[in-house]
């Protein structure tokens, strides 16, 4: 087993940049014990206005942590679904060469083993539309192995340096347009 990094096959392919889809995942609100009559009610709930570049920043992390965890499915996914399965998460250019790394993995018989785990340090907003997020991943439990076999073939690093861009589409939703290795550690 080789302790480096991902071919350049792999890097090239996870080069591209996720809106959590857990729908019916909230809290529901127990019913509470009514307000005592000779009391006035009082409200529970704030009315602080809500940040949007708050609401943003956590919809980015989300889409970003959503687009690792997609992309390391692509292999297990039949190739005409694989574009449908990652584009809640990604737009192109990220998602064509995600899908087309599946492909290149599928011809050499490699398929993705471990998970990555993103660690995102910083989260900026040049633009309304547009988001930068810098991060310190985590794959030292991940790589590429035979399809076949399940052997390992190589074995990803703790603190690989990310940088990505998220885009907000027509939608309003977010998603990842690009990720790159940025090399060294971090």
């Amino acid at each position: 087993m080789s302790h480096r990094r991902p071919p350049a096959t792999l890097l090239a392919s996870l080069t591209a940049v996720f809106a959590i889809s857990t729908a019916g995942c909230g809290r529901h609100a127990e019913p509470g014990p009514s307000p005592s009559p000779t009391l006035p009610p009082t409200s529970a709930t704030s009315t602080a206005p809500v940040d949007p570049q708050q609401a943003d920043r956590a919809a980015v992390t989300a889409v970003y942590e959503q687009f690792w965890r997609l992309v390391w499915t692509l292999d297990r996914v039949s190739a005409p679904q694989r574009r449908v399965v990652l584009a809640p998460a990604a737009v192109d250019p990220a998602l064509g060469r995600a899908v087309a790394a599946a492909e290149v993995h599928q011809r050499e018989g490699i398929t993705l083993y471990g998970q990555i785990v993103p660690h995102p340090t910083a989260i900026t907003f040049p633009e309304a539309n547009r988001a930068v997020i810098t991060d310190c991943q985590d794959a030292h439990a991940a790589g590429q192995a035979d399809a076949r076999t399940g052997r390992h073939k190589t074995v990803g690093v703790a603190r690989s340096p990310v940088k990505a861009t998220a885009v907000r589409s027509t939608d309003g939703a977010w998603r990842i347009a690009e990720a790159t290795y940025t090399g060294g550690t971090c």
